[in-house]
């Protein structure tokens, strides 16, 4: 997983976090906040 950090227009942050699958190095997911709390980041 990488976090990548940027800002709008507006100059709200916007976090994207990025899972990337480390056998075929394919993005499995992209998620894209303007806050990512670590709780919706764990797995059950």
């Amino acid at each position: 997983m990488n976090c990548v950090f940027d800002r709008t227009a507006e100059g709200r942050m916007i976090e994207n976090l990025i899972a990337v699958d480390e056998g075929t190095h394919e993005v499995v997911a992209i998620v894209s906040e303007y806050a990512i709390a670590g709780l919706s980041l764990t797995i059950n």
